[in-house]
């Protein structure tokens, strides 16, 4: 079973995914207009992402943009903040 602080990350990760998921033609102008992987990181960095979420946002495949896994991520964000309480 994760630990309380381990859902932590996991929300702070998902949180992340779910603004890429809601701003992808934000998401996808940064990634154009990078240099490289470090550059599209400190740009996500300046919308005030920490290096992890900025790298889960990196990471993200396109399938993840489609409406079901919107709405999975969604899901499972607010059944760990559920959780919380």
């Amino acid at each position: 079973m994760k630990t309380n602080s381990n859902n932590n990350g996991r929300i702070s990760i998902l949180e992340a995914v779910v603004w890429a998921q809601e701003h992808h033609n934000q998401v996808m102008y940064l990634a154009d207009t990078s240099e490289n992987l470090n550059d599209y990181i400190e740009k996500l960095e300046k919308y005030g992402f920490d290096k992890e979420q900025a790298r889960a946002i990196t990471d993200i495949h396109s399938r993840e943009f489609t409406i079901h896994n919107r709405a999975e991520t969604k899901k499972e964000l607010q059944e760990l903040l559920d959780k919380q309480l």
